[in-house]
């Protein structure tokens, strides 16, 4: 569970006697929405559940000029704190422009919170979550991999959440939903003691608010490609390697002088070498052409084999490491509806699917695979994470979240030529081996002599797939006691599903030897499933019994108190702030 929002907070004076102004209207519009609050006897203001932003804060009072103060940023769960200076005036209409700048040290961040801006992550020469994530100091990503290592910890032990929803997955705590820069408008990187709400990270937290369009109309488009470059030749210093990446977004009011926004974005990347290598692109050594004619066992019509010399294949090698490609496809996709003054209603969709391949086994440079390619294994992989979110501002000083969410991810890692049907990885049809039942069930492993490569058509011998998905409810309530305290409480129930189908010998499957039964055929092939039956279908019945793990009243308490102390002797003020968490 996460907050989606922040506060706006401060006082109201007299620039000429410093004294506080009572009943001083201040208004807040940006983000796509309007807010407002008025200063107490005490000349104080705040305005709770205000969603990450940037916004324009005006403070009105008859007898005195408006001051308008600009680019006030909203932080996910933290204070922006501000003071009114206003001036005396008898002419109506006199307003004072200032531009708010950020304060050196927020006093509010009990903890190593970095913040990312949607305007400071334009500026960044870097795109996609984990590379954003990985400026900060503290936060290494792994090479040519997603993996995020937060204070020297796992991988598995960093979280992602967007618009407060886990989207790890269960199975692994692998990240695999991804968004554009432009979809994002904050990003809070956790590097420690974060708050009692984030219960399912060790060592580091990655809270990302999307951008949930404004009043006015948008829409951009973005393409980056390296194709006008060579993979043959080098040009300016470099190759290409097949880099191409379109982006495009549409956002704006869903009905035109509404607080109902929407904003959706899509992006189509692909990379015809995933992971560019030196060592691959610069190898004085490496092959550029070659052609490999293939002798194949066949079988004629009167049942008699012969051998096939006819097929061949030509390989044209270049700077990218052949068979290394990734194929993303993401849309992202978010709702604002302003129900009533203290109602809002928001839902999100993100959704990723890829696929990819290890040109040269697994990433790594495996030169017996190389003639082998169109059968090195592929990876599919989807990630769905939607969520609704229900806010209600009871009072001034209380409201509440209300959530539903669901994440589904699956994954599947298989030949590429042969995908899901299982009994091709045996079957001789298929395979350079005689068509006759003794062959029926083999590996086929044969090499090219005398340089020992695999030949063409030998399979992969491994499948494997799985699911997980969880639906959850959070609820939190937060209150705001006086003008320095808050007290926050809550809980969530996540109920998951998971699946797993694993076959460590496919081509066994296929295997025609007498009297052997269906069981000892399972067995040979090494089959270990829950949640699929042996023909890979998705079953909660029978023996292959499905996993439903649940996770549910994870109840939190967070105070957070700021008392401030004085010292008359020196003048200085101190803040002391402390959570209390269990």
């Amino acid at each position: 569970m996460a907050q989606t929002s922040g506060k706006i907070s401060g006082t109201v004076v007299d620039k000429d006697t410093g004294e506080p102004l009572p009943g001083v209207n201040v208004m807040a519009e940006g983000a796509g929405t309007t807010l407002g609050a008025a200063t107490d006897e005490e000349g104080f203001f705040m305005i709770l559940n205000a969603p990450v932003g940037n916004y324009e804060v005006t403070a009105s009072f008859i007898g005195y000029r408006d001051v308008i103060m600009q680019s006030v940023r909203v932080s996910l769960d933290l204070t922006t704190k501000l003071t009114f200076e206003m001036e005396q005036t008898t002419l109506a209409g006199e307003e004072v422009v200032v531009v708010a700048t950020r304060p050196l040290v927020q006093r509010d961040a009990t903890n190593t919170n970095i913040i990312r801006s949607a305007q400071e992550i334009e500026n960044l020469p870097t795109r996609g979550l984990e590379e954003l994530a990985s400026q900060v100091a503290g936060v290494v990503k792994e090479e040519n991999s997603n993996v995020m290592n937060i204070r020297g910890g796992r991988g598995s032990e960093t979280a992602m959440y967007i618009d407060g929803v886990f989207v790890n997955d269960p199975y692994n705590y692998a990240v695999r939903v991804d968004i554009p820069n432009q979809a994002i408008e904050e990003m809070s990187v956790q590097t420690g003691g974060f708050n009692a709400e984030y219960g399912e990270a060790m060592s580091g937290i990655v809270a990302i608010t999307t951008n949930p369009g404004t009043k006015k109309y948008h829409a951009s488009f973005e393409a980056i490609t390296d194709e006008f470059l060579s993979a043959d030749n080098k040009m300016l210093g470099t190759y290409s390697y097949g880099y191409n990446e379109y982006i495009g977004t549409v956002s704006g009011p869903i009905i035109p002088g509404t607080q109902h926004t929407f904003f959706l974005s899509g992006t189509r990347k692909y990379l015809a070498d995933r992971t560019p290598s030196w060592g691959w692109a610069e190898n004085p050594h490496r092959i550029d052409d070659f052609t490999f004619y293939e002798t194949e066992t066949r079988t004629d019509t009167s049942g008699a084999t012969y051998l096939d010399t006819t097929a061949s294949q030509t390989h044209d090698f270049t700077a990218r490491q052949p068979g290394n490609y990734s194929s993303d496809w993401s849309v992202n996709g978010k709702l604002r509806l302003r129900l009533t003054d203290n109602i809002e209603l928001k839902g999100s969709l993100v959704r990723t699917d890829r696929k990819f391949r290890s040109g040269l086994y697994a990433g790594a440079i495996n030169p017996l695979y190389i003639f082998n390619i169109e059968h090195n294994p592929v990876m599919l992989t989807s990630a769905t994470s939607m969520n609704i979110n229900l806010t209600h501002t009871l009072s001034n000083n209380t409201f509440y979240e209300l959530k539903v969410n669901r994440f589904d991810t699956q994954r599947k890692w298989y030949d590429a030529v042969f995908k899901d049907d299982l009994m091709k990885y045996g079957d001789p049809t298929y395979n350079p081996y005689p068509d006759t039942d003794k062959w029926y069930g083999e590996t086929y492993s044969s090499r090219i002599a005398p340089m020992d490569f695999y030949e063409p058509g030998a399979q992969y011998t491994s499948y494997f797939k799985n699911r997980t998905e969880y639906w959850g409810v959070d609820f939190d309530i937060s209150h705001q006691l006086g003008n320095h305290h808050s007290l926050k409480a809550g809980f969530d129930y996540k109920y998951h599903t998971m699946r797993e189908m694993r076959i460590y010998n496919p081509q066994a499957l296929a295997s025609r030897e007498s009297g052997l039964t269906d069981i000892e055929r399972y067995r040979s092939a090494d089959i270990r499933m829950y949640g699929y039956d042996v023909n890979g279908d998705e079953t909660d019945d029978g023996p292959h019994f499905i996993k439903k793990p649940k996770t549910w009243s994870s109840w939190f308490l967070s105070p957070r108190i700021s008392p401030r102390l004085r010292s008359r002797r020196t003048g200085i003020s101190a803040l002391l702030k402390g959570w209390i968490s269990f």
